[in-house]
């Protein structure tokens, strides 16, 4: 797309010449770049926009539109007081769609997730897990050691097996 003055300077051919080939000569005689040179349906296009609002500029886009800065800061502000919601229940309180929501959360850097809450931990827990984790390592050095009595003895007992089937000594 031409940029504002080349916008202008096709405008002003084409109101001299009315015709998109007699700009594009007098672009060429004018030297620019063959990539600068708008197709002959842009010129006219151009033209015909210019016509109609005197104005070469872009009308003004359409689409959704961008963030309410109302809207997101009572959500943010909201969310930084509750840390605990979920956006769901969140959306619910607020009456905002959850969509809306996480796009605000999203736009204001807040990753949104519900954020649990845990114990505060006391002198006496610390004593509480060390005698925790010995009971497992006995138990654990227990199981350890009835694990390598029964492998043993079934290895013990495949070689007598073996012995007594190659040799033939069957008692």
């Amino acid at each position: 797309m031409p940029t504002l003055t080349e916008r202008i300077e096709i405008v002003l051919i084409m109101a001299k010449f009315n015709s998109p080939n007699q700009v594009i000569r007098e672009l060429k005689k004018k030297k620019w770049r063959l990539s600068q040179i708008s197709s002959r349906t842009t010129i006219y296009t151009i033209y015909a926009k210019f016509r109609e609002t005197d104005c070469v500029l872009d009308k003004e886009k359409c689409g959704r539109k961008s963030l309410d800065p109302e809207k997101s800061q009572k959500i943010v502000t909201y969310f930084a007081e509750n840390h605990s919601m979920s956006i769901r229940k969140g959306a619910e309180t607020l009456n905002v769609s959850y969509a809306s929501i996480q796009k605000y959360l999203r736009a204001e850097c807040m990753h949104p997730y519900k954020l649990q809450m845990h114990q505060k931990l006391d002198e006496e827990d610390c004593e509480h897990r060390k005698s925790m984790c010995n009971d497992l390592i006995k138990e654990m050095d227990a199981d350890r050691e009835s694990k390598i009595t029964e492998i043993l003895n079934y290895r013990f007992s495949v070689i007598f097996y073996r012995h007594n089937r190659f040799t033939g000594n069957y008692r």
